[in-house]
């Protein structure tokens, strides 16, 4: 049978995994997002003078 303790553990890890795919798959998909929005005219990323 599976202990209380390991449960814990299991859980703690899944959620840790869960909260970085999160952050990671949002960082890099708003990168690829921008990169396509360049890519096809929609947006222009040059860096503007004085600012």
């Amino acid at each position: 049978m599976v202990e209380v303790p390991s449960i814990a553990v299991f859980i703690i890890c899944l959620i840790g995994c869960s909260v970085q795919s999160f952050f990671l798959g949002k960082r890099c998909g708003i990168q690829d997002c921008l990169a396509y929005l360049q890519q096809e005219g929609v947006i222009d990323l040059e860096e503007e003078d004085g600012l």
